[in-house]
């Protein structure tokens, strides 16, 4: 995420393309240990490569309910779809949300999130893509963690769900 809480310019920049390889090599840890990974489709469409090998779930309005391409990979509409139902068919626990917008959202309207990363990246764009900008509630967080991960200044903040 840049300074002014941008996650992107438009929905077909690529992140490698203006975020640090410790940003990449943090989030492709992440992914190792997750057992699913949740994506928007231009998400996906922007790095359907490296998530193949992955259960991944692709959130998309082009379907009405759920698609499955193979073993691993499924089109779904979260309108449409008990998400929670496929993640326990996945048998998965540990869920990445890789985003979008219109996801991470998703997410935290359903009181999913437990956990967030958030990596800064020392760049401003002004216009673009924020984190979230839509939804109505009130999530707590606590900050577990907070490391300079680069000599650029990229911070990676840590937050886990806050006990109310």
């Amino acid at each position: 995420m840049t300074l002014d809480g941008k996650i992107s310019k438009s929905s077909s920049f690529l992140t490698t393309e203006w975020t640090s390889e410790e940003d990449f090599l943090f989030m492709r840890s992440k992914l190792d240990v997750s057992d699913a990974v949740i994506v928007g489709r231009a998400t996906y469409d922007l790095a359907k490569e490296p998530l193949s090998v992955r259960n991944l779930l692709v959130f998309t309005q082009s379907v009405s309910g759920i698609q499955r391409e193979h073993g691993r990979l499924a089109w779904m509409n979260p309108a449409g779809v008990d998400v929670m139902a496929e993640l326990k068919r996945l048998g998965a626990e540990r869920v990445c949300i890789l985003g979008g917008r219109a996801v991470y959202e998703w997410a935290f309207e359903q009181d999913l999130v437990d956990e967030v990363y958030l990596t800064i990246e020392p760049l401003v764009f002004g216009k673009g893509i924020s984190l979230m900008d839509h939804g109505d509630y009130l999530k707590r967080f606590s900050l577990k963690s907070v490391e300079q991960i680069n000599d650029s200044g990229t911070v990676l903040l840590q937050y886990s769900r806050a006990l109310t």
